[in-house]
């Protein structure tokens, strides 16, 4: 088995004695067939083994790993539901009879028994693998009573038997191959995730949403918290079980296999065996590299050169916002942190000032008590000596009285003599009294004075107490106030800051993984380039040496062209001389015939 990038699916596969190879160079022999699905990994697969019988299976309708490939050596290509059908015929133009729909299956013998049989009502309820993050599911759920949980990568909780957990569930949330184990497993399953929502699975409907593969053409319906509600309520244990042995009879892995294995028998041996064209490998190879290495910055046939530029771009972005919103919580912090050393500085001012304007009052108030006292003790000396007068005053009256008694029956000037003295001491009796009530009313109006200004400072002490305690009060609501808002707000930041973080972790995590999986198939490409690149090193130096011994062939040549030459100009030099002599000779012997002189 060979696969781009190991994880913990290979690390299972090993230790059950399955050999997993990340590197195509590694495998020695030549495999009877190739099984293959995502695009870069196929093509790694037919161009290392050319001619190979191949099939090549489909599971998505618009995710670009599930874009096929184009070899002469695929002899069919497997389709899991009606869409992935559709795009390879009508998007990617191959022969409908080269197409096979086998839809999805489940291995039963891996799913436990069920604790407990579906309940009447569902208690609890699973959101699993892409439905995780629809938060509808949760308000929904909370909304009937029912206890929610999640499961995928997006929640944060992952399983790698999965079937372990899903018989402890009695309404199961999920699409595709999520929803279809948790059928198998007895569930009540609602067909949805943040695509759409397609309804909850009865025994009526269910080979309708199969053929779909309980996926993207089946999700007509926008998600909300009443639609699920409505859905949660049509909740049916015994119709549950209907549906699960259906899933059961047309699922099981045990029938998928058997299918694949008359399928390979087809292309193996049968109608379905391949032709292989001449030229035509190599003409797939060159479609194969035109449409999957990329040729310009975002280049649109490589989603993931996007995908990573918008990761990163995430990335920046959300350091960004990190880097902001640790900013914004150290200002609010120094803010914070001012605001309470202000309302403290501020608070302690009204203290000391309260403190100070009670022990005014504590010290005024004792002066006027002190005050108080004395008039207090002076009214009462005074009262005292008007009561002693008084006494004495009434003493003497009464002496005055007996000796006016006893001689009554002197003569009248002697009566009127003390009448006299009587209307003196009256007179003097009255003053006295006069004297004494005017004092007193003084001292009651300098007393009362007194407590005026009194009750006037107490009053005062008790407006600025009580506006001291109203400012103190509203200072600690205010302070409060603050507090909780800095509270609300940090804890604000702390979720943003977390979500933030968080998803900068999972478009890290994102992004490592596409850079993983980038850096095998690069390096997949580079031993491809490198093994071109040897083979254009040897062709190089066989034309190079080829190319020397032709320049040495070359060489020889001309040196014997040139000794030609220079022996063909001395035979034509000589033939030239020898042409003269004979002619001269001639000429001589014609002259001597003819008589004419011979000229020497």
């Amino acid at each position: 088995m060979y696969s781009p990038t190991l994880g913990g699916i290979a690390e299972g596969l090993a230790a059950r004695g399955v050999s997993v190879i990340d590197d195509l160079r590694k495998l020695a022999e030549t495999p009877d067939i190739v099984h293959a699905h995502h695009c870069i990994p196929c093509g790694e697969a037919l161009i290392r083994f050319p001619q190979v019988p191949a099939i090549f299976v489909c599971h998505a309708f618009d995710f670009w790993m599930e874009a096929p490939v184009h070899f002469p050596q695929i002899g069919a290509y497997v389709a899991v539901d009606e869409a992935c059908r559709d795009r390879l015929v009508h998007k990617e133009g191959i022969d409908p009879k080269r197409v096979v729909v086998l839809y999805n299956a489940v291995d039963l013998t891996r799913i436990p028994p069920r604790p407990h049989r579906l309940r009447d009502r569902p208690q609890r309820a699973l959101a699993f693998g892409k439905a995780s993050t629809v938060p509808e599911l949760r308000a929904a759920c909370e909304q009937l009573g029912i206890e929610y949980h999640a499961l995928d990568l997006a929640a944060g909780r992952m399983s790698a038997e999965p079937e372990q957990e899903l018989v402890n569930f009695d309404l199961v949330f999920g699409t595709a191959r999520a929803a279809l184990e948790a059928l198998c497993c007895g569930c009540a399953v609602i067909v949805c995730d943040r695509r759409g929502l397609a309804g909850y699975v009865t025994s009526r409907n269910f080979a309708t949403l199969r053929a779909m593969n309980f996926g993207l053409r089946s999700l007509d319906e926008a998600v909300t918290v009443e639609r699920c509600v409505h859905e949660i309520g049509r909740y049916d244990s015994a119709d549950a079980l209907l549906v699960a042995e259906q899933a059961r009879k047309q699922a099981s892995l045990e029938q998928l296999l058997d299918s694949f294995e008359k399928l390979y028998s087809e292309v193996l041996t049968g109608a379905r065996r391949p032709q292989m064209v001449a030229n035509a490998h190599e003409s797939a190879v060159t479609r194969f590299l035109h449409e999957n290495l990329p040729r310009k910055p975002r280049d649109g046939r490589w989603p993931w050169m996007a995908d990573r530029d918008n990761l990163q771009t995430q990335i920046q972005s959300l350091e960004a916002t990190v880097v902001s919103l640790s900013d914004q919580i150290a200002a609010m912090d120094r803010d914070r942190i001012e605001t309470r050393r202000t309302l403290e500085t501020s608070l302690a001012g009204a203290q000391d000032h309260l403190t100070s304007v009670m022990h005014e009052h504590d010290i005024t108030r004792r002066k006027l008590e002190a005050r108080l006292s004395e008039v207090q003790e002076r009214l009462a000396n005074v009262t005292h000596e008007r009561d002693a007068t008084k006494c004495e005053l009434e003493a003497h009256l009464g002496e005055v009285q007996e000796q006016l008694a006893k001689v009554m029956h002197e003569d009248e000037a002697t009566r009127r003599e003390l009448e006299a003295r009587l209307s003196e001491v009256q007179e003097r009796l009255a003053n006295v009294t006069h004297e004494r009530d005017e004092t007193r009313r003084e001292l009651e109006a300098r007393v009362a004075e007194v407590q005026g200004r009194l009750a006037n400072v107490t009053h005062e002490r008790d407006e600025t107490r009580r506006e001291l305690e109203a400012r103190l009060i509203k200072f600690q609501k205010r302070l409060a106030s603050e507090i909780h808002e800095r509270d609300a707000t940090k804890r604000e930041l702390e979720i943003r800051l977390s979500e933030a973080h968080d998803h900068w972790v999972k478009a890290t995590h994102e992004c490592d993984k596409i850079r993983y999986e980038l850096q095998a198939r690069l390096k997949a490409v580079q031993g491809h380039l490198a093994k071109n690149t040897q083979e254009r090193d040897e062709i190089r130096h066989a034309l190079r040496t080829q190319r020397i011994e032709a320049d040495a062939s070359f060489a020889k040549l001309a040196g014997q062209h040139e000794e030609t030459s220079r022996a063909l100009n001395n035979a034509l030099t000589e033939l030239t001389v020898l042409k003269r002599s004979r002619l001269l000779k001639l000429g001589r012997r014609l002259r001597r015939i003819a008589g004419f002189p011979v000229p020497y």
